[in-house]
């Protein structure tokens, strides 16, 4: 039994060893205010990985029961100046954001979102995200970093980097 138990914690250590967060502590938001939603940043060298960061998190939010709006999703922005970008979608998002009725905004950057190299190819990622008040003060925000196993996809390691971060966003 102790041999079972041994094995198990240091299965759980070397599982938690492979991700890494750091950020302010959680925070407390209304449930009931609007969160807008706006583009993350690509810092990484995977195009279009702050599309699905961004998808990931409206995905976790509402699946924790949370309306918001969106930038892409208002706008359906398609052109290529917008897709390849970033500081001229978020340029635009801000000025979205004047029109908008809102209490928090969601944003962020990604900055790694690929697979390692080398047999292997477990995916890497890394995720920041930052939630502001109407004023524009930030009031939390968190990077996630994590390794995956094996033949897990990237958007699953993605997943649950953006699910942990998210979840020291308490929602009353």
């Amino acid at each position: 039994m102790k041999k079972v138990l041994l094995s198990c914690a240091v299965a759980a250590i070397a599982l938690n060893a492979c991700s890494s967060y750091t950020g302010t502590g959680s925070v407390a938001i209304s449930k009931a205010g609007t969160i807008a939603l706006i583009p993350f940043v690509n810092q990484s060298n995977t195009p279009l990985a702050s599309e699905n960061v961004q998808t990931i998190v409206g995905s976790e939010l509402a699946s924790k029961g949370v309306q918001y709006i969106s930038f892409e999703n208002e706008n359906n922005i398609d052109d290529l100046k917008n897709i390849l970008d970033d500081g001229y979608k978020l340029k635009q998002a801000k000025e979205w954001l004047k029109t908008q009725s809102y209490n928090y905004v969601i944003s962020g950057s990604v900055d790694e979102w690929n697979y390692k190299a080398g047999l292997d190819g477990e995916p890497v990622v890394s995720v920041t995200i930052k939630v502001t008040d109407a004023t524009g003060k930030v009031i939390f925000t968190k990077t996630g970093s994590r390794s995956g196993f094996g033949r897990e996809s990237l958007n699953g390691a993605g997943q649950k980097v953006v699910s942990n971060i998210l979840d020291d966003v308490k929602l009353n």
